[in-house]
C-alpha cells in the first residue's frame, strides 16, 4: 500500500510541475509577461512525504484493530 501511495504521489508532483511550467508559458507567450517559477526540493518532496505518511496511518490503523482481536471472534464472523 504504502508502494502505491509512493508512486502515486510521484506521479501527481510531475503532473503538477508540468501543469505548472505549461501556464508559465502560456503567460510569457500569450500575455506577454515577465513570470518565472521556482519551485524548491522541499515544495516537492513535501507533499509525496505527507501522501505517504497519510497512506501509513490509514493502513495502520485496521491492521491494529484486527492484530487485537480474538482469533475465535474474527472467524465467528467469516
Amino acid at each position: 500500500m504504502l508502494l502505491l501511495s509512493l508512486i502515486v504521489s510521484i506521479v501527481a508532483v510531475c503532473v503538477a510541475f508540468f501543469i505548472c511550467k505549461g501556464i508559465e508559458l502560456y503567460v510569457t507567450r500569450t500575455l506577454l509577461m515577465n513570470y518565472s517559477l521556482s519551485i524548491s526540493n522541499l515544495q516537492l518532496l513535501l507533499p509525496v512525504f505527507v501522501g505517504c505518511l497519510t497512506s501509513f496511518l490509514c493502513s495502520l490503523l485496521p491492521a491494529v484493530y484486527a492484530a487485537r482481536l480474538n482469533v475465535t471472534t474474527a472467524l465467528k464472523f467469516e
